[in-house]
């Protein structure tokens, strides 16, 4: 069944038929609003089939939040009872004419005097887009109050969208993720408190003292999605409809919608359920459809899958019933309803594992039948390779217990190195560490050990290559150190890091990473980190250049709010990319051909939203590096999924782009005293820090290898894995042997 309306025109039809000429008395029926088209009543529909009373208290917990405020005692305690996007399908436009947002029924279980909101600033909702695959933060206009206990009810309307943290609302499928953050006002001034994040910081004592575990519900999650489009003319479609004809196995569903630009998205926001028949009138069931996705390299496909009844009848007709909610550019909330009808003997079983699969990973091996997949593991400096071969030892054998292949130890940060070169002075970690060592002089000539030697012997022996870590943009820790460089901040004072816009201080990169070559010519490749601005300069002669180049203001321009003009963005991306290429360049003079990768946090799509100019999209397009690796330290698959496809729009090769997760858990000072249980798993190198159970890091690695076909993978970072953690990888994943691809 196909629905297809032209808004415009339906309002005209509208317009006519109210007057009908030559009749001196029209007769509607009108029913209330609040009983048919409100949100009102599609919550009062809802809240039929909420029943809190039944709720385990897994769900009871992750529904429930705590606030408080750092200008009044006490902790208000509330629960969410239902959320939801007022409409699945929105009219998109611009923030100022937009109409639509989600709706919120929560209970007051402890008052407080305080008002929360998410309108400003920090405060928003963190939405993700899988169609264009950014984050999308959106800001709403409303006042949750929480001063007494009862049952409440609010529209949370958008009012705007977009700041540094991403583009906002854009076209395709929507989803939340979490509030970001909230504003704390005080009920009887309405002045503002504080802000509390989602993660339990904020200013002050602030802070959220609970967070909302909905990630842990996907039907609450799933009810605030919805689909965005230009709806001034839309065609709504069931494509598929498909089944296994099972008693208890499954029915499967796609909507989709074409709006006015040709565009065809999926539509998980909308209402579907499905009446189950078998040969005679009485055998008849009617099932509900959830939300499911699919994901590939090629992104996210939506659908919906439901359950067929396990009864004594077999089924042998399946009706369709959908029902979607639409906001159009009229901003009059209205339901279209569609229906599809399919019986079995007109249509082909297909197995739930076949409907919507994403096809298997094909590996990749040598001729001998060895795997063939990257498997990295940073080690900074508090890992302690350079220390001692104790410390290299633990580390090596820990990664072959894993399985992995690829060692990238830490070369040097803050201006200061921990391998001989005559570029940056030695890391005082280095002098602390060898001070009472016999013969050691306080210079890289008399250290005592040379960790990256003895690496690149015992790791080459045990199949490991070594491609160390290189932090392009560094701060400055030592005085005095080549001051001239250090940027220049827009209140005309020096700041902390080195501006790479400069060329001399490219060059110094460039030196050192040569000097290390050739030193040790034994090297795998190399690993860069910040390879971006950091902080923007604006010293004489950057702002000349900058008029220089574009004719603009660079002071100007910068203050600017997000999305930064084109000539902004391309004017840093210029100064990164630059030094990359010279790096590239200066290593193919003495090994060509040598493997470079680079941590990438961005995805394209934000690149007028961030002034730090990482373009590296470009970087593994044009073959100044091999591989991108993301770092994606998010632990939910889906998420990670969703930011690897986004990094991944606009790369030749999708193969070059690894995915990094991390390790390390939490530290120790941070947690209160009755957290602090036996069962957590201590750092190895850092007694104060926590690594995560390997299950964790397996699960985001896992649902990356199988459906998004990545051939590398990476771990941040050594200095908080223990034995534990590399025996749980190497048995629970790495479990074949692999030398790494490139």
């Amino acid at each position: 069944m196909i629905i297809s309306r032209t808004i415009a025109s339906m309002a005209i039809m509208v317009a006519m038929n109210s007057f009908v000429f030559g009749v001196e008395t029209a007769v509607r029926t009108l029913e209330p609003w609040w009983q048919t088209s409100s949100f009102e009543a599609v919550a009062r529909q809802r809240r039929e089939k909420i029943n809190p009373a039944q709720w385990s208290e897994p769900e009871k917990a992750a529904r429930t939040f705590e606030l408080s405020s750092p200008k009044q005692a006490g902790v208000a305690c509330v629960r969410i009872l239902d959320l939801f996007s007022q409409a699945a399908l929105y009219h998109k436009t611009d923030p100022q004419h937009f109409r639509g947002g989600l709706y919120l029924v929560y209970e007051v279980v402890k008052p407080l005097p305080i008002r929360a909101h998410l309108s400003g600033g920090s405060a928003y909702w963190d939405y993700l887009n899988y169609s264009c695959f950014q984050s999308a933060p959106i800001y709403t206009q409303e006042r949750i109050a929480l001063e007494k206990t009862g049952i409440y009810e609010t529209a949370l309307n958008f009012s705007g969208w977009g700041n540094c943290n991403g583009q906002g609302l854009e076209k395709g499928v929507n989803k939340l993720s979490l509030p970001y953050g909230f504003q704390i006002l005080n009920v009887a001034s309405n002045q503002w408190e504080g802000y509390v994040d989602r993660g339990g910081g904020g200013s002050g004592k602030d802070r959220i003292l609970k967070t909302p575990g909905l990630k842990d519900l996907p039907q609450v999650m799933h009810d605030t999605m919805f689909t965005a489009a230009n709806l001034t003319k839309y065609e709504l479609s069931i494509p598929e409809v498909v089944s296994d004809w099972r008693k208890g196995g499954y029915v499967g569903v796609k909507v989709q919608v074409k709006d006015a630009e040709g565009g065809v998205y999926d539509v998980p926001g909308a209402e579907v359920t499905a009446v189950v028949s078998g040969k005679y009138a009485h055998e008849s069931n009617r099932i509900e459809l959830y939300p499911t996705n699919s994901f590939s390299r090629q992104g996210v496909v939506w659908g919906f899958a439901g359950s067929l009844p396990d009864d004594f009848y077999e089924p042998g007709l399946i009706v369709v019933n959908i029902r979607i909610r639409i906001i159009g550019p009229d901003g009059i909330l209205r339901a279209e309803e569609l229906q599809k009808t399919i019986k079995q003997a007109d249509a082909k079983a297909l197995a739930r594992s076949e409907w919507m699969a994403t096809p298997p990973r094909q590996d990749k091996r040598q001729a001998d039948g060895t795997l063939l997949e990257s498997r990295f593991l940073s080690a900074s400096t508090q890992s302690w390779w350079w220390r001692s071969a104790e410390d290299a030892r633990w580390l090596i054998d820990g990664m072959k217990r894993a399985r992995l292949n690829i060692m990238t130890p830490l070369l040097g940060y803050n201006g200061l190195a921990y391998v001989p070169n005559t570029t940056f002075p030695m890391c005082y970690y280095l002098t602390q560490a060898f001070t009472n060592k016999p013969g050691f002089k306080g210079t890289f000539e008399t250290m005592p050990f040379d960790g990256l030697a003895f690496i690149l012997k015992e790791a080459h022996a045990a199949g490991i290559q070594v491609v160390p870590w290189i932090c392009f943009t560094q701060r400055s820790l030592t005085k005095g150190q080549h001051e001239e460089l250090l940027v220049v901040g827009d209140d005309g004072k020096r700041g902390e890091y080195f501006d790479i816009h400069k060329k001399a201080y490219r060059d110094l990169i460039v030196q050192f990473t040569a000097e290390v070559l050739k030193r040790y010519p034994d090297l795998d490749g190399f690993t860069l980190d910040y390879v971006r601005t950091i902080e923007p300069c604006f010293c004489d002669y950057c702002k000349a250049e900058y008029r220089k180049t574009t004719g603009r203001d660079l002071l100007a321009d910068h203050k600017g709010y997000a999305p930064y003009p084109e000539a902004y963005a391309a004017w840093h991306e210029q100064a990164v990319s630059a030094g990359v290429r010279e790096l590239r360049e200066a290593i193919d003079k003495i090994k060509p051909g040598l493997k470079i990768t680079a941590f990438i946090i961005r995805p394209k799509s934000m690149r007028l939203y961030s002034n730090q100019g990482a373009n590296a999209w470009d970087w593994v397009n044009k073959g100044w590096v091999d591989s991108l690796a993301c770092m994606l330290y998010l632990n939910i698959p889906e998420q990670t999924m969703q930011s690897w496809l986004g990094i991944a729009q606009g790369i030749d090769n999708p193969e070059k782009i690894w995915v990094t997760v991390c390790c390390s858990d939490v530290s120790l000072k941070s947690l209160p005293p009755e957290a602090k249980k036996e069962n957590l798993l201590i750092s190895h190198c850092s007694t104060n820090w926590t690594c995560v159970a390997p299950e964790i890091n397996i699960m985001d690695l896992k649902a990356c290898r199988d459906k998004l076909h990545i051939v590398g993978m990476g771990i941040f970072d050594a200095w908080t894995a223990n034995d534990e953690y590399f025996d749980g990888l190497g048995r629970d994943f790495f479990t074949e042997k692999a030398v790494p691809l490139w």
